[in-house]
């Protein structure tokens, strides 16, 4: 656990070096940009990074097959009843209301952009929205025992030219995408991200046999836009939000 808190703080340290005079626009950067490559990075693996922004930006993120996720009953009947509340202007809980952030893979439906910094021994995604940022550790196990967050632990490696990352220690208190689809402490994601020209393709399958009925796989793509000179910039949320339902419905106090 001491290594992957080490392997953690480096990955951390590359982020805030990089986020030094970040901007909203500049030169435009190649795609695979080297100073956004640590050059200790195994040259055989495919260099992603750069900066990258989602192609249809949506509140639902719906199964590659089509149709409803395969919910459980009871998982149905919370997404129904909050779509019903919704309608009546009933606030339900958010997390990116409270300014906890988008999760997993919530987090891949933002229209805001995304770098991706690749290290020896992680590879950093940094969201322009709500000040998320993520790392996928690379060629490690994931640890036996996890503290349930939303954004989750990542574990990831190469399989020829499709990045596969696992994510699991992700929390009740997240959400599969904005319109309030269930996730619960036991969710699981699987995601297999590859370049495809000038895009990236993350095909993802989401596991929890908790809330739904079997696996289901959907699916984000990203384009390339360091070629345009963007550039990730700040995003501000406010801490104190008044009247902020939190995940049991009732209203977060604001300490003045």
């Amino acid at each position: 656990m001491k290594r992957q808190l080490l392997r953690g703080l480096v990955a951390v340290a590359a982020l805030a070096l990089h986020l030094v005079g970040t901007a909203t626009a500049g030169p435009p950067l190649p795609m695979g940009d080297a100073r956004l490559r640590d050059t200790r990075a195994p040259a055989a693996d495919p260099n992603i990074s750069g900066v990258w922004q989602v192609r249809g930006a949506g509140l639902r993120i719906v199964p590659t097959a089509g149709g409803d996720p395969p919910w459980k009953p009871w998982a149905e009947k919370v997404f129904r009843d909050r779509a019903e509340d919704e309608k009546k202007g009933v606030t339900r809980w958010d997390p990116t209301g409270a300014c906890y952030g988008s999760g997993v893979p919530r987090i891949f439906t933002a229209g805001y952009l995304t770098e991706i910094i690749q290290t020896e021994d992680a590879i950093v995604w940094i969201y322009e929205s709500q000040h998320v940022w993520r790392i996928i550790h690379m060629n490690t196990k994931m640890p036996a025992r996890l503290e349930n967050h939303i954004r989750g632990y990542s574990v990831g490696h190469w399989e020829g030219d499709t990045l596969v990352v696992e994510t699991a220690g992700l929390s009740r208190k997240g959400q599969i995408d904005e319109r309030g689809t269930m996730m619960t402490d036991n969710t699981r994601v699987i995601e297999r991200i590859r370049k495809v020209g000038n895009q990236l393709e993350n095909n993802f399958t989401i596991i929890d046999p908790t809330a739904y009925d079997k696996p289901w796989e959907a699916r984000r793509q990203f384009n390339y836009v360091g070629g345009q000179g963007q550039r990730v910039a700040e995003y501000v949320c406010e801490e104190n939000n008044r009247n902020v339902p939190g995940p049991d419905g009732k209203f977060i106090t604001v300490i003045k």
